[in-house]
């Protein structure tokens, strides 16, 4: 098997992702697979992989191969984490570490995929058995390896074991400065190095994070030290008490520092004192490691379990019951035959197979006469038709018209820019089958850049090797059907990611709208008021994007346009019944809850701004019209700068801070508008230090009793003063800032406010309110 795994975080020299994947190359060679190592999007699709493995949560399946995610941190790192949630969603197959996280990715998965899309193996992050001989017993001492990106852990209880016991500390210099006597240096990550290292002390401590222990996660270091044949000390976890007994050493790590320490101590110096108990413990510790959990057969047991689901798919569609026919609309006549082809290609390709063309022209293409009739003679569709329609400039004309023609059983659209994957038709086609009362199915979709612009500002490309990551695919849409989000023309289904039932073609459905752009809304609208809608739990549609080009709708259209479109839309379903006994006029641009005014809108004024906005992002003038931006600014509206130089950027409107926020103190609880601050001082602590110089962007306002007040902005021994407004809601401020000592936390200290209790008899709200926070951006200068 051809194997790509990919590293998540490229420019970190040191991560536990590369070890783990370097270890992977050298086992998957030795079992006889075929294993490479991969970046991008790109790395996959030229390497053509028939697995690709995924270490960490932040990265979501981008290319039509099979993508399995191993799913080994703590639940409480991403359960509130969209972003996180969605990309693992968008996994093949998830491959959790234990039955809680098994449990938790069945549940995320829930309806649909939740029998197929989860792995019944537990994988840990292990290590390579080695041919290296049992440690010393005569010559033992505690090694303890850690790159304390998240601060100093366990920092007292180290301190206090180097006062006990013979200890040697590794990993980078920086974190290891309060203890300079103990500290041995880095370790190369090499997939090797590490046990080596290990297996001359015989001892390892490995201690977890509270999260870590709380789930039964246990880490990678405890399989490194079972594979250098060493005594382990761990607290106890139920997997490792199930895998290994007592053979392990546990400590209780939730008591004082001084207490564990001790009892740290106690077992370094009975097994010191005691070499045959040492080599009987490290005898039993490796038998368990060699024929249960070491890499070899962990990934020998991944393969096999990947293979069963790819042919328990192959097998389920061989069985359908029947193989219904499929038209698939493509609108061309503006664009190269090339990508007519490509997209025709990505058809051809699908794995269902009883598919019929309608393509309507609108404008004439360049050698598409002649490229006609060898389509047509291959065989591979069970018709190829041509619509010729008049090039009015309305978009909604040849979508109309594709779908006055369709007459199978099921019908589809796809843009002659746009692709899908191989299994996209078979997937929603399966939905549509095995749920009678849903009349459309649509899947998530990627977006891939195709004018050489990098979609490469993800935090997790950023790091001390400074490569320019060459990231053209992203995970774009990936959402449950919400009715009252497309009301208020918050589109998140590419016009290709859909199939629908021939039967919600009515007369009134049938009906051309005459609309230059915001056809795709409109039709879902309509659908929505009598049918049902549903997501598949999968991102198969590729969306082809070309930020430099100007033949994209929402570029290429003015905004007295698109207000006309909106206009006519809002109007032409003003009367239409929508679910919940409402009318169009009362829910069109508001959702059936939210009945505020509509808010001031413009259009995308730039390339890169429109695909950011949404697919339908850009039709928010609803009825009307307003000139000018809108009264406020929401945590979506990125600072005015270049996105490369974001060095951390906290949307105080997502219920969980991001994982390099260290530790918070001074903030209130999550509101769905973000957070306020509570008390005279807000302390953010980073996991690294803040830029040298930075500007400080924050979006927000001040409490009534802080109008224009001076609020103290402080960086290590730096300090500037920042005034907010309490009259202006959800404004953007900035201050340059500079960090000299190098400090990895940022303070704002407050005037004292009274609590609304304080002033009004009947609050119970107790809190020192002072800023109401929505977006908070370090940006590096």
């Amino acid at each position: 098997m051809k194997v790509a795994l990919l590293n998540a975080f490229p420019n970190l020299p040191h991560s536990a992702e590369r070890e783990f994947i370097e270890r992977c190359v050298t086992v998957l060679g030795a079992l006889g697979h075929e294993a490479h190592r991969v970046v991008t999007s790109d790395d996959i699709m030229a390497c053509n992989p028939d697995l690709v493995i995924v270490t960490h949560e932040f990265v979501a399946k981008t290319t039509d191969h099979f993508t399995a995610g191993l799913l080994w941190s703590p639940t409480q790192f991403y359960r509130d984490d969209d972003e996180r949630l969605k990309s693992i969603r968008s996994w093949d197959l998830v491959v959790p570490i234990n039955a809680a996280t098994r449990r938790f990715a069945t549940n995320l998965h829930f309806p649909l995929r939740h029998r197929s899309a989860v792995s019944d193996v537990d994988f840990f992050p292990s290590a390579p058995l080695t041919e290296l001989p049992p440690a010393d017993a005569k010559r033992l001492s505690l090694a303890y390896v850690g790159a304390h990106w998240d601060g100093q852990r366990h920092g007292a209880v180290l301190q206090e074991l180097a006062r006990r016991v013979d200890l040697h500390v590794y990993g980078p210099a920086e974190a290891w400065g309060f203890l300079p006597a103990q500290y041995r240096g880095p370790i190369a990550f090499d997939g090797h190095s590490l046990v080596q290292t290990l297996n001359r002390h015989g001892l390892v401590l490995a201690l977890h994070k509270p999260e870590h222990v709380e789930e039964a996660t246990p880490s990678m270091r405890i399989f490194e030290a079972c594979a250098a044949r060493c005594a382990v000390i761990t607290e106890p976890m139920a997997p490792l008490q199930a895998l290994f007994g007592d053979a392990l050493q546990y400590v209780d790590t939730a008591v004082a520092p001084s207490r564990v320490a001790r009892d740290v101590a106690r077992i370094v110096d009975r097994l010191s004192a005691d070499p045959a108990q040492f080599e009987q413990t490290v005898a039993r510790t490796h038998e368990v490691f060699r024929t249960r959990v070491c890499l070899e057969r962990l990934l020998e047991a991944l393969l096999a379990d990947v293979a069963q689901h790819q042919h328990a798919a192959q097998v389920a569609q061989s069985k359908r019951a029947s193989d219904p026919a499929v038209d698939i609309i493509i609108r061309c006549g503006s664009r190269p035959l090339a990508m007519l082809q490509r997209a025709v290609n990505s058809l051809a390709a699908q794995s269902h197979r009883n598919i019929g063309l309608i393509l309507v022209r609108f404008g004439p293409i360049t050698g598409f006469d002649a490229w006609l009739p060898s389509l047509r003679a291959s065989g591979r569709f069970g018709s190829v038709r041509v619509v010729e329609v008049v090039a009015d400039g309305l978009r909604s004309t040849a979508w109309w018209a594709g779908l006055r023609a369709v007459e199978a059983e099921f019908f589809g659209m796809l843009d002659d820019d746009d692709e899908v994957f191989r299994d996209h038709v078979a997937d929603l086609l399966e939905l549509l089958m095995r749920d009678a009362g849903c009349d459309l199915a649509y899947a998530g979709g990627i977006q891939q850049e195709e004018d050489g612009v990098f979609l490469n500002d993800h935090g997790r490309f950023k790091g001390a090797l400074n490569t320019e990551i060459r990231e053209r695919r992203a995970l774009k849409f990936m959402d449950d059907f919400n009715l009252d989000r497309m009301l208020r023309f918050d589109n998140y289904i590419l016009s290709h990611a859909w199939l629908a039932r021939r039967t919600v073609l009515s007369g009134e459905v049938l009906d051309d709208p005459g609309l230059e752009v915001g056809e795709d809304v409109y039709f879902y609208l309509l659908l929505a008021s009598r049918h049902r809608f549903r997501f598949s739990g999968r991102a198969t549609a590729v969306w082809n994007w070309r930020s430099n080009a100007r033949d994209n709708s929402m570029l290429a259209v003015s905004q007295q346009r698109w207000a006309r479109c909106a206009g006519d839309l809002g109007l032409r379903l003003a009367h239409l019944p929508f679910p919940g006994e409402f009318e169009g006029r009362d829910v069109i641009g508001r959702g059936r809850i939210d009945r505020k005014p509509f808010q001031p809108w413009r259009p995308p004024q730039t390339a890169v701004e429109a695909p950011a906005l949404g697919v339908g992002g850009w039709l928010k003038p609803l009825l009307r019209v307003a000139s000018g931006r809108r009264a406020f600014l929401r945590a979506s509206d990125a600072p005015p700068c270049d996105p490369g130089d974001i060095a951390y950027s906290i949307d105080f409107t997502k219920p969980a801070l991001p994982a390099f926020v260290l530790a918070s103190r001074g903030l209130s609880t999550w509101e769905p508008w973000g957070r306020w601050t509570d008390g005279p001082q807000l302390t953010l602590e980073f996991v690294t230090a803040l830029p040298p110089r930075f500007r400080l962007f924050l979006i927000g306002h001040a409490i009534a009793g802080l109008h224009d007040k001076p609020i103290a902005v402080v960086v290590g021994g730096f300090e500037a003063e920042l005034r907010l407004s309490a009259r202006s809601r959800a404004r953007r401020y900035c201050l340059t800032v500079r960090n000299d000592g190098q400090a990895s936390s940022l303070v704002l200290r407050l005037p004292e406010t009274p609590s609304p209790a304080a002033g009004f008899r009947r609050s119970a709200d107790t809190r020192r309110l002072g800023l109401a926070l929505v977006r908070m951006d370090v940006v590096e200068t």
